[in-house]
């Protein structure tokens, strides 16, 4: 009855996983969708303001000597003054212009470059353009190469861990499948194991427990490291600045398995059970 039990929970677990493993958004999104969210810095270069000279009080005349000369000369000078203020205000707005302009193209051609969408997946990586068209390509092994250029310049990745890039090197969807794998054989030593099928393992205790304890490491050890990457990589992703990150499809995929298989090998070994 237990070893039924415990054969049923992996079977629905399996289901799961085929999920995880056949459905196409789960290998283009199935971990991670970021979206970055820049805002709108524009390059201003110093504007050179031209030098406006101001008269020299000791080239002025003095006032009891020549009161109409003292006017004069500072309403000259004041003249002077104001057309090259003029001038200088002209010169200003053209170098605004200017600049705007440049740095508008500048800016225009930068975000043109940028993703609008990114997610990483069981085995891929999908960039979703400015032209609404989607590339992927195999999913990167280093969290250098995860961000295309322009962007990975003005992202601060040093925020995440170096410790990244080993669990960008981890194939979620190979780790499914051999979960798949030990899933399928973990139950069907279940159901057969009492039977002449196993020949003298059926009937030698040590044996029996040496296959169990073998077909459930081939379970675990791939779904911790699938859930390793699946968990930890949006958490970490979240750490950089102007980035949008929302947790993938098969978080919630792996966590079911996780929950069937953990109930299943704690069924198989719950002394009140028989």
């Amino acid at each position: 009855m237990k070893a039924i039990a415990t054969a049923a929970l992996l079977a629905m677990s399996g289901v799961f996983l085929i999920v995880g493993i056949a459905r196409k958004e789960m290998r283009t999104s199935g971990i991670v969708k970021i979206q970055p969210n820049l805002p709108q810095l524009f390059h201003r270069e110093a504007l050179k303001l031209p030098h406006i000279p101001i008269p020299d009080s000791s080239e002025l005349p003095d006032v009891p000597n020549d009161v109409e000369s003292v006017i004069s000369s500072i309403a000259t000078r004041a003249s002077e003054g104001l057309d090259q203020a003029t001038e200088a205000a002209k010169t200003i707005a053209t170098r605004v212009s200017e600049g705007l302009s440049e740095a508008t193209g500048t800016l225009n051609f930068t975000i043109g470059n940028i993703p609008r969408k990114i997610t990483i997946g069981t085995d891929q990586i999908c960039y979703l353009g400015s032209n609404n068209k989607t590339s992927c390509k195999k999913a990167p092994l280093d969290t250098s190469a995860l961000f295309p250029s322009p962007l990975s310049t003005i992202l601060d990745l040093d925020v995440i861990p170096s410790s990244f890039s080993a669990i960008l090197k981890i194939n979620v969807r190979s780790c499914l499948i051999a979960a798949l794998i030990g899933v399928m054989l973990f139950a069907i030593l279940l159901i057969y194991l009492d039977t002449p099928v196993f020949g003298v393992v059926s009937i030698i205790p040590f044996l029996q427990t040496m296959m169990k304890v073998g077909c459930g490491i081939l379970v675990i050890i791939p779904l911790l490291l699938a859930a390793v990457v699946t968990f930890s990589a949006p958490s970490l992703l979240r750490k950089i600045d102007m980035l949008a990150v929302e947790n993938g499809d098969l978080v919630w995929c792996l966590g079911i398995v996780l929950g069937l298989v953990g109930s299943a090998i704690g069924l198989l070994y719950i002394p009140c059970w028989v």
